[in-house]
Protein backbone atom coordinates (compact mmCIF):
# COMPACT_ATOMS: atom_id res chain seq x y z
CA UNK A 1 0.00 0.00 0.00
CA UNK A 2 2.32 2.21 1.04
CA UNK A 3 4.35 1.51 -2.15
CA UNK A 4 1.94 2.31 -4.23
CA UNK A 5 1.37 5.68 -2.80
CA UNK A 6 4.65 6.53 -2.89
CA UNK A 7 4.29 5.87 -6.54
CA UNK A 8 1.35 7.85 -7.37
CA UNK A 9 3.06 10.68 -5.69
CA UNK A 10 5.61 10.81 -7.38
CA UNK A 11 3.65 10.51 -10.95
CA UNK A 12 1.68 13.49 -9.25
CA UNK A 13 4.76 15.65 -8.25
CA UNK A 14 4.46 15.31 -4.89
CA UNK A 15 7.62 14.81 -2.47
CA UNK A 16 7.44 10.82 -1.44
CA UNK A 17 8.43 11.49 2.33
CA UNK A 18 5.01 13.28 3.05
CA UNK A 19 1.86 11.72 3.83
CA UNK A 20 -1.39 12.43 2.74
CA UNK A 21 -4.76 13.03 4.93
CA UNK A 22 -5.97 9.76 3.42
CA UNK A 23 -3.67 7.91 3.91
CA UNK A 24 -3.65 9.08 7.60
CA UNK A 25 -7.51 8.04 7.61
CA UNK A 26 -7.09 4.73 6.01
CA UNK A 27 -4.28 3.70 8.65
CA UNK A 28 -6.68 5.08 11.17
CA UNK A 29 -9.63 3.64 10.63
CA UNK A 30 -7.92 -0.12 9.23
CA UNK A 31 -6.37 0.06 13.01
CA UNK A 32 -9.63 0.69 14.38
CA UNK A 33 -11.17 -2.05 13.15
CA UNK A 34 -8.60 -4.52 13.70
CA UNK A 35 -9.08 -3.67 17.68
CA UNK A 36 -12.40 -4.34 17.35
CA UNK A 37 -12.10 -7.27 15.58
CA UNK A 38 -10.01 -8.99 18.44
CA UNK A 39 -12.61 -8.17 20.93
CA UNK A 40 -15.61 -10.38 19.19
CA UNK A 41 -15.40 -13.90 19.27
CA UNK A 42 -16.45 -15.46 16.08
CA UNK A 43 -18.68 -18.76 16.41
CA UNK A 44 -19.59 -20.71 13.06
CA UNK A 45 -22.59 -22.66 12.82
CA UNK A 46 -22.99 -25.20 10.02
CA UNK A 47 -26.77 -24.86 8.91
CA UNK A 48 -28.59 -27.20 6.26
CA UNK A 49 -30.04 -24.68 3.72
CA UNK A 50 -34.07 -25.69 2.52
CA UNK A 51 -34.76 -22.43 1.60
CA UNK A 52 -36.47 -19.24 3.92
CA UNK A 53 -36.86 -20.83 6.70
CA UNK A 54 -33.05 -21.75 6.96
CA UNK A 55 -32.89 -18.02 6.81
CA UNK A 56 -35.26 -16.99 9.35
CA UNK A 57 -33.22 -19.56 11.41
CA UNK A 58 -30.20 -18.17 10.99
CA UNK A 59 -31.74 -14.80 11.75
CA UNK A 60 -33.22 -15.73 14.76
CA UNK A 61 -29.69 -17.80 16.31
CA UNK A 62 -27.85 -14.49 15.44
CA UNK A 63 -30.63 -12.85 17.69
CA UNK A 64 -30.47 -15.03 20.13
CA UNK A 65 -26.98 -15.18 20.46
CA UNK A 66 -26.66 -11.21 20.42
CA UNK A 67 -29.02 -11.35 23.37
CA UNK A 68 -26.89 -13.19 25.21
CA UNK A 69 -23.08 -12.44 24.47
CA UNK A 70 -22.80 -9.11 22.72
CA UNK A 71 -18.88 -10.07 21.42
CA UNK A 72 -19.99 -13.22 19.89
CA UNK A 73 -20.36 -13.11 16.22
CA UNK A 74 -22.26 -15.89 14.40
CA UNK A 75 -21.10 -17.00 11.24
CA UNK A 76 -23.56 -19.40 9.79
CA UNK A 77 -22.58 -21.27 6.47
CA UNK A 78 -25.42 -22.90 4.54
CA UNK A 79 -24.91 -26.67 3.52
CA UNK A 80 -27.15 -27.79 0.47
CA UNK A 81 -29.05 -30.98 1.23
CA UNK A 82 -27.77 -34.04 -0.16
CA UNK A 83 -27.81 -35.37 -3.79
CA UNK A 84 -30.33 -37.78 -4.67
CA UNK A 85 -27.47 -40.35 -5.52
CA UNK A 86 -26.05 -40.17 -1.75
CA UNK A 87 -29.76 -42.50 -1.27
CA UNK A 88 -30.01 -44.68 -4.25
CA UNK A 89 -27.75 -47.01 -5.62
CA UNK A 90 -27.29 -46.44 -9.66
CA UNK A 91 -26.15 -50.01 -10.43
CA UNK A 92 -27.24 -53.54 -9.95
CA UNK A 93 -24.59 -55.21 -7.26
CA UNK A 94 -22.70 -57.41 -9.24
CA UNK A 95 -22.94 -61.36 -8.46
CA UNK A 96 -19.85 -62.72 -6.58
CA UNK A 97 -18.91 -65.00 -9.40
CA UNK A 98 -18.35 -62.17 -11.61
CA UNK A 99 -16.20 -59.85 -9.12
CA UNK A 100 -12.62 -59.45 -9.47
CA UNK A 101 -10.07 -58.64 -7.28
CA UNK A 102 -11.26 -60.87 -4.33
CA UNK A 103 -9.82 -63.49 -1.89
CA UNK A 104 -12.08 -66.88 -1.85
CA UNK A 105 -12.09 -69.97 -0.05
CA UNK A 106 -13.01 -73.51 -1.54
CA UNK A 107 -14.10 -76.54 0.58
CA UNK A 108 -13.09 -79.87 -1.37
CA UNK A 109 -16.85 -82.08 -1.08
CA UNK A 110 -15.12 -85.11 -0.69
CA UNK A 111 -12.42 -84.45 1.80
CA UNK A 112 -11.78 -81.61 4.76
CA UNK A 113 -9.31 -79.76 2.37
CA UNK A 114 -9.66 -76.42 1.87
CA UNK A 115 -7.93 -73.82 -0.13
CA UNK A 116 -7.97 -70.09 0.20
CA UNK A 117 -7.05 -67.84 -2.99
CA UNK A 118 -6.69 -64.38 -4.06
CA UNK A 119 -7.34 -63.42 -8.13
CA UNK A 120 -7.29 -60.33 -10.09
CA UNK A 121 -9.75 -62.03 -12.27
CA UNK A 122 -13.34 -62.82 -12.01
CA UNK A 123 -14.12 -65.93 -9.76
CA UNK A 124 -15.54 -68.48 -12.61
CA UNK A 125 -13.00 -67.53 -15.16
CA UNK A 126 -10.13 -68.48 -12.24
CA UNK A 127 -12.72 -71.91 -11.45
CA UNK A 128 -12.85 -72.76 -15.35
CA UNK A 129 -9.13 -72.40 -16.00
CA UNK A 130 -7.94 -74.84 -13.33
CA UNK A 131 -10.70 -77.39 -14.61
CA UNK A 132 -12.65 -76.98 -11.05
CA UNK A 133 -16.19 -77.58 -10.73
CA UNK A 134 -17.77 -74.65 -9.95
CA UNK A 135 -19.54 -73.87 -6.45
CA UNK A 136 -22.80 -73.51 -6.37
CA UNK A 137 -21.72 -70.52 -3.73
CA UNK A 138 -18.64 -69.00 -3.41
CA UNK A 139 -18.17 -67.24 -0.10
CA UNK A 140 -15.63 -64.57 -0.49
CA UNK A 141 -13.50 -63.97 2.88
CA UNK A 142 -12.73 -60.39 3.67
CA UNK A 143 -9.12 -60.03 3.31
Amino acid sequence: MQKQAECSREANGQATGQTTVQEVKHNTMTKEVKDKDRDIERIFMEVPFTGKSTRKFIQDVKGIARDLKPTAKIIAVSKPPKAVRHFFRNKDPISKDLQSNIVYKLSCSSCPATYIGETARQMFRRLKEHGAMQPSKPTPEEG
